[in-house]
């Protein structure tokens, strides 16, 4: 439910309530081998609710403020059989109030100073929390949910320029961090018997500067440039991260914030498109050939993504310390549309990693990479390289 309101031309207000009721049930056995079965059964009925109140004020000369608040509420709707204390507790309930605060200065009739800030809240998956609570174990190490697991809490803030050059050009510079707590992991309990998700105490981070040129369609000439300069980091990249290192024998891992594996330092790209509409360009026998039609050049460029090599004791890995070769592709479509009276026929073509580049997308022995510079591992997995040159061709009726 939203409510909008204006009461003169300088404020505005909105203000809104919304609920979920859930109904979850899960039955399944996966059999890995014999003697090995894992039996995941569960059912629950959590809800969550919010509400929230924003007001806005554009003060004269166009400066607009903008500032609100968020609750939130979680509730698991559960009790939970917890093996270390060995009885039944109840899950409590999870809420938060969020500010938001955000405004706008126009320097000209062409451009504008924005900033935002804001505090988030976020719910684990519904599996983090239900998964195997009925304690149905088998044989081999399980990962139990948590119905009592805290929410994952953001505070984000972003900055930067907006200048329109023309009316379909525009500049835009800014800058944003990200700080999240509650990010959720696994712990080992009973010596190993089985995994519980819970909360870690680390927090994960990111920061980054972006850069955006564009022009949108609407001329014969269209296109954008970018860039991204970033950093992501954090202890674990996932939430089995720590599981997986425990079935190898991992013991420890450092407790130092690490990159992510998707942290990229570098990120550019740019495209243009050229086109042309109904009744241009050249005649030939009153026939055009080239309206209606389109020619597009794209390309992208980044740096490498993290990786992390074997380690050299079974107690201790360096997560993260290594880097992917940086990746480059660049993709062409050609398109042309023909007017055959009641319907449209557009003809495409595209071809995608036009220069045949070979990108590392996986590496899968690390160790052998490092040493080599082969990422496709001892059995040659051809999977490690990005899709050679391969083409597109499509045809579209519209009416």
């Amino acid at each position: 439910m939203d409510l909008d309101a204006n009461p003169n031309t300088r404020l505005r207000y909105r203000a809104g309530l919304s609920a979920t009721y859930y109904d979850l049930y899960q039955y399944s056995v996966y059999a890995l081998d014999y003697g090995e079965v894992y039996l995941s059964r569960w059912d629950a009925w959590p809800h969550a609710g919010a509400a929230w109140l924003q007001g806005s004020y554009r003060f004269p000369g166009g400066v607009i403020t903008t500032a609100g608040l968020r609750a939130e509420l979680f509730s698991p709707n559960t009790a939970f059989f917890s093996p270390d204390e060995g009885v039944t507790v109840q899950a409590s309930d999870k809420w938060q109030i969020s500010p938001r605060l955000g405004f706008s200065v126009p320097f000209s009739d062409r451009s504008v100073f924005f900033t935002t800030f804001g505090h988030y809240f976020q719910m684990p998956p519904m599996y983090c929390l239900f998964l195997e609570t009925s304690f149905d174990f088998a044989e081999g190490t399980v990962i139990s949910g948590n119905p009592d697991l805290e929410p994952e809490r953001t505070q984000m803030f972003e900055s930067g320029i907006r200048y329109s050059l023309d009316p379909l050009t525009d500049l835009s510079i800014s800058g944003y961090y990200k700080d999240i707590t509650g990010l959720v992991s696994t712990e080992d309990h009973y010596e190993g018997t089985y995994q519980v998700f819970s909360n870690d105490d680390s927090h994960g981070m990111a920061r980054g500067l972006e850069f955006s040129l564009s022009r949108r369609p609407g001329a014969h000439l269209s296109g954008t440039l970018s860039y991204c300069l970033s950093v992501a980091k954090g202890r674990y990249s996932s939430m089995l991260e720590r599981y997986n290192y425990s079935q190898v024998g991992i013991v420890y891992v450092s407790r130092e914030d690490n990159y992510l594996d998707w942290d990229q330092t570098h990120t550019l790209g740019a495209s243009v498109e050229l086109c042309s509409f109904r009744g241009e360009g050249p005649s030939i026998a009153g026939f055009r050939p080239l309206e209606n039609s389109s020619a597009g050049l794209s390309w992208s460029f980044g740096s490498g993504v993290p990786y992390t090599l074997p380690p050299t004791s079974s107690e201790l890995v360096e997560v993260n310390t290594e880097r992917y070769p940086w990746n480059m592709q660049t993709d062409l479509s050609l398109s042309r549309t023909q007017d055959l009276g009641p319907v449209d026929l557009e003809i495409g073509l595209g071809v995608y990693n036009l220069f045949d580049r070979k990108n590392v997308v996986s590496i899968y022995d690390t160790a052998l990479f490092h040493q080599t510079g082969d990422p496709t591992g001892e059995t040659g997995n051809p999977r490690a390289w990005s899709p050679a040159r391969h083409f597109l061709l499509t045809a579209e009726v519209r009416w």
